[in-house]
């Protein structure tokens, strides 16, 4: 069973960004292998940047309003092996081609 498609525009709560935050600047990073690089996994000086970057530098309320400069959609989907509903989101645009 599902409800009808309905208009949608994406929004993250301030209190999820600041949590996100939060957690983020208690990151617990694990010694570096040396030399190891990138054989066990991301190498923890670049996995250092980009915790950096998501903490003071990127910018999540415009990468909503780019993400919201598209038509979004939401409906309700259930199924019935359980007793939970779940919203469904999508965008739909055409190519420029088509």
């Amino acid at each position: 069973m599902s409800e009808a498609i309905q208009p949608s525009r994406s929004r993250s709560p301030t209190r999820a960004l600041a949590d996100l935050r939060e957690r983020l600047a208690r990151t617990r990073f694990p010694d570096q292998i040396e030399g190891a690089n990138w054989d066990y996994g991301t190498e923890l000086s670049y996995l250092r940047e980009l915790v950096a970057y998501w903490r003071e530098k990127f910018d999540w309320r415009a990468q909503e309003r780019l993400l919201n400069s598209f038509p979004h959609f939401k409906t309700r989907s259930t199924t019935t092996a359980s007793i939970s509903s779940t919203f469904v989101r999508n965008t739909r645009m055409r190519s420029r081609s088509s």
